[in-house]
């Protein structure tokens, strides 16, 4: 699992150190401020500068080497309303964020290239307006190696209470789509399943690595396992007492690692669904609660 944490200054950059736990499981370690001074508590950090101009990443990436640069694009927005998850594609050409303003849209990445990209009326791409509510999390399907001619799938979730599953369709057929929803979108993007069977909002979702099975976490307290070909539901589980805000697979499938918004962490078993481990916040050395209110769960091998 990975913990961030900004560190707030006055001046015009900011630091991101990133620090990966050796053990999943079993511990978690704090990132402190100055991670160069406790090397027994840090293993292995990154050092991220955030510019607060659109353009400081093209400035900056020339002059170091050896860190990375984020600059905040001033094009990328939901109507004033908040962002709430983004993924990038697969094959690195795409971009896709949600956020309260009941909408998803999906980015070219060629306009984070080079100022000049930037310029370009296709920065974005689509929008897709069938959500009720604030979508909460959007995630593109893993790329199937073994299919000739793979299609774009996109997943997303809401506190409409549902998963919608698009599809890529086609850059050619933009009259269509345009006439559809009065939204200028140079791609199609269609939406080819609704799961219902949540009973409150949808926080966040998880595909297996292979793409055939979709974990979803909601604030009714469960999770739901959905098969990406049938879109039916497997299973549901209800190990957690609370809201379950977190969902992560194991990269190598053995695993699905789900959080609450009370601190439990339930690591259940791909096989069977049983529940191999509990860690509550309260275990570990101290009084440590640093799963309480946790915006997202990672899985790393």
């Amino acid at each position: 699992r990975k913990k961030k944490t900004i560190t707030e200054e006055t001046v015009k950059q900011q630091e991101v150190v990133i620090n990966v736990s050796d053990d999943l499981i079993e511990e978690t370690t704090e990132v402190e401020k100055h991670p160069q001074n406790s090397p027994k508590k840090t293993r292995k950090t990154v050092k991220v500068s955030i510019d607060d101009t659109s353009h400081g990443i093209y400035e900056e990436r020339s002059k170091v080497d050896h860190n990375m640069y984020i600059c905040l694009p001033s094009w990328v927005h939901h109507h004033d309303q908040p962002i709430y998850s983004l993924d990038i594609s697969h094959d690195g050409q795409r971009f896709a964020t949600c956020g309260g303003d009941s909408t998803v849209k999906i980015w070219n990445t060629k306009a984070l290239q080079s100022q000049q990209a930037e310029q370009y009326d296709d920065t974005l791409l689509c929008t897709l307006t069938a959500h009720m509510n604030a979508v909460n999390c959007v995630k593109f399907a893993p790329i199937d190696n073994t299919q000739m001619n793979h299609v774009q799938t996109l997943a997303t979730a809401s506190d409409d209470k549902t998963i919608q599953i698009w599809q890529y369709a086609s850059s050619a057929v933009q009259a269509a789509a345009q006439n559809m929803n009065n939204t200028h979108n140079l791609e199609e993007w269609n939406c080819i399943a609704i799961l219902n069977g949540h009973e409150a909002d949808v926080h966040d979702i998880c595909y297996s690595p292979d793409g055939q099975q979709l974990a979803s976490a909601s604030i009714d307290n469960s999770i739901i396992i959905w098969d990406m070909n049938t879109f039916q539901c497997i299973h549901i589980l209800k190990g957690h007492q609370g809201w379950v805000q977190g969902v992560a697979w194991d990269p190598l499938d053995k695993y699905l690692a789900t959080q609450g918004n009370n601190g439990t962490l339930i690591i259940y078993s791909t096989l069977d669904w049983s529940v191999v481990k509990i860690l509550n916040h309260h275990q570990g050395k101290g009084s440590n609660k640093e799963h309480v209110n946790s915006i997202d769960t990672t899985f790393s091998r």
